[in-house]
């Protein structure tokens, strides 16, 4: 009985009529059918009739009942939210096909169930091992379409952890099998994925290739959605590349078709990008019309990255047309729905981190009393043992080492739990760095949209301030995210990041004023960068901001060095120099305050000279100087 059929409430019913009436394998069968068909309509409704389905499948023995069962079970109770449940069917049926020695392909589908229940929990870092595991399985043995389908799954999983270069490699493997097998939308749907991740990674002229190529092929396939859909991602990939013109040229003519067979999400998506597209060329009329089709809809989803960016082209747009009140009024509102989607994604990644750390703390735990009492039971036995005599030596000595060799085969096994648990940590060690990071990048523009209401100069120069030292620490867990070890960063980059930076963030570029930056490539443990980092921050910004009159032209140099064991900081500028060559035991300056606390900090030395300019040297010597380049 094919579920495709049931589109009638009496098809339903008669379903309902076979599983009750019956105790047998068909009412299993036919319970698993009503849970299928019921995913679409109530998962409260699936989770009953496959746990009725599951329950009968056990009291009968019957193996492909409860296959099918317990693999449903594992998806509906994944997409309830119901985590721990979820991974309890799937790891049942996983055992059941091992021990009656099932097909491979069974073990697959609950793979995957388990990768979709790990991400529906949130917990996408989880999700890739079992889908790597069923990568794997399905090359041995040949199972080249759910390879290619798992592959693009995997890709996915990878760009949304934003690894986009994993998620790259992952799309080329998968693009290289459909171009084997001749699958035409096969090539087509992974090109338009591979620009994905070619956009986020800002390589925008490849991921505009690539959909080309996609939309040349959904063209012969004539596959109108995917041409529409593909239309769309190509205008916004343009405008994410300031291509506006040409963003415009792709999005106008798709913005005026009628019936447009577009998700909600994408709907919004279109009329946003031509929002803001029509405001950076000032046609404020045009882009308000796209804006009011939307309006009472983005208002009233759960989309609040979209709402964010209506009210801040909202406000844009109103203050085009001069209805200043009104884009006061959206411009607090933009600021509203921006802090509580902060809030929220803050509130998200705590419960991840607690729920991922107690686990892997717990399985630690475990693994390390088991070889404790492993250890110290063997200990018991062997002195026990010593003492039935010389007669029976041999045997003590054959029996020490059985249970020696026991004892490795259970450290090691642990030990590859261990390494596991580690590896776990080490992605969601990432993954939270890059989410501080994003949060961080929030906190400065909430401070700069903060600052266009501010009039009072002495304010301005504070939130500059401060945006300036989130800034520093927003790039220093950028880096550290794609760095490989998560306790070190290489300096070389992050200080030359941060150096432009503060030159952007004071505008000073349109000024005679040049930076040079001459760095070790050091790589250093990340308790030395943070506050060399932060004091770095300090002394260019001072630089920047006193070193010069309004129209001086001069030099700011940032030198970092490393000579036998010792790291010598030096930010030095061509200006007017100053008074006192040391640094105060009290100052009302929190920027010399936080210079002084963070040397103290690192234990450093700090001299001061003002022979043709400004000269700050801090040297000290870190416990640990990680790597130096040769």
């Amino acid at each position: 009985m094919a579920i495709h059929s049931l589109k009638s409430q009496s098809a339903l019913d008669s379903l309902k009529n076979i599983a009750w009436g019956s105790q047998d394998t068909n009412a299993v069968l036919t319970y698993y059918e009503l849970g299928k068909t019921y995913t679409s309509i109530s998962l409260d409704s699936s989770a009953k009739y496959l746990l009725v389905g599951a329950e009968l499948a056990d009291q009968l023995d019957f193996t492909n009942g409860k296959i099918v069962t317990y693999r449903s079970l594992g998806s509906v109770k994944g997409r309830q939210g119901a985590y721990e449940e979820a991974l309890s069917w799937l790891e049942k049926g996983k055992q059941l096909i091992q021990e009656k020695k099932l097909p491979i392909m069974n073990r697959v589908d609950f793979l995957i169930n388990e990768g979709a229940a790990h991400y529906f929990a949130g917990f996408l870092g989880k999700a890739i091992e079992p889908y790597i595991e069923a990568v794997e399985i399905c090359r041995a043995n040949g199972f080249d379409q759910k390879r290619g389908m798992l592959l693009n799954n995997l890709g996915i999983f990878y760009r949304n952890l934003n690894r986009f270069d994993e998620a790259i490699k992952i799309y080329e493997e998968s693009y290289a099998l459909r171009t084997e097998m001749k699958d035409t939308m096969g090539i087509a749907n992974i090109l338009f994925n591979m620009s994905a991740a070619y956009g986020k990674n800002q390589a925008y002229d490849i991921a505009v290739e690539k959909l080309d190529e996609a939309l040349s092929l959904y063209r012969i396939l004539k596959s109108e959605n995917d041409i529409v859909r593909c239309e769309l991602s190509k205008g916004t990939t343009l405008t994410d590349a300031e291509k506006y013109k040409e963003a415009l040229d792709v999005l106008v003519p798709l913005g005026e078709r009628q019936n447009l067979n577009l998700e909600p999400s994408s709907t919004l998506v279109l009329r946003l990008t031509l929002a803001k597209l029509h405001v950076h060329f000032k046609g404020y009329n045009a882009a308000n019309q796209h804006l009011n089709l939307i309006q009472d809809f983005v208002m009233e989803s759960d989309f609040s990255k979209e709402k964010a960016e209506f009210s801040k082209l909202k406000a844009d747009v109103m203050e085009g047309l001069g209805q200043f009140k009104e884009a006061n009024a959206y411009r607090k509102q933009f600021i509203s729905i921006f802090e509580e989607k902060t809030e929220t994604e803050s509130q998200a990644l705590l419960k991840e981190m607690e729920t991922k750390y107690l686990t892997l703390e717990k399985d630690n735990e475990i693994a390390l009393l088991n070889s404790e009492n492993e250890i110290s039971n063997l200990k018991l036995k062997a002195s026990n043992q010593r003492n039935l005599g010389l007669a029976i030596g041999i045997g003590l000595f054959g029996l020490l080492s059985f249970f020696l060799y026991r004892l490795y085969r259970r450290v090691k096994s642990q030990n590859a739990t261990i390494s596991k648990a580690n590896h776990e940590k080490e992605i969601l060690l990432k993954e939270i760095h890059h989410r501080v990071k994003n949060n961080l990048q929030v906190v400065s523009s909430l401070l700069g949209l903060q600052s266009r209401f501010v009039d009072d100069e002495a304010a301005l120069e504070a939130i500059k301030t401060g945006r300036s030292r989130v800034q520093s620490m927003s790039i220093l867990h950028q880096n550290l995210y794609r760095n490989e070890n998560l306790k070190s960063i290489k300096i070389k980059k992050y200080f030359e990041d941060l150096g432009q930076n503060l030159f952007d963030t004071y505008k000073l570029n349109e000024r005679n004023i040049s930076f040079d930056a001459d760095i070790d490539d050091l790589e250093l443990d990340i308790d030395v960068v943070v506050p060399l980092g932060l004091i770095t921050n300090e002394l260019v910004s001072n630089a920047l901001k006193h070193a010069f009159t309004s129209h001086d032209a001069g030099k700011i140099s940032l030198s970092i060095k490393e000579a036998t064991g010792y790291i010598s900081l030096t930010v030095s500028d061509s200006g007017k120099g100053i008074e006192s060559t040391t640094l105060p035991e009290r100052s009302n300056s929190l920027g010399l305050q936080l210079i002084k606390s963070f040397s103290e900090k690192l234990n450093a030395k700090v001299e001061i000279s003002n022979t043709k300019g400004t000269t700050f040297k801090i040297s000290f010597k870190p416990e640990k100087l990680i790597n130096s380049a040769a």
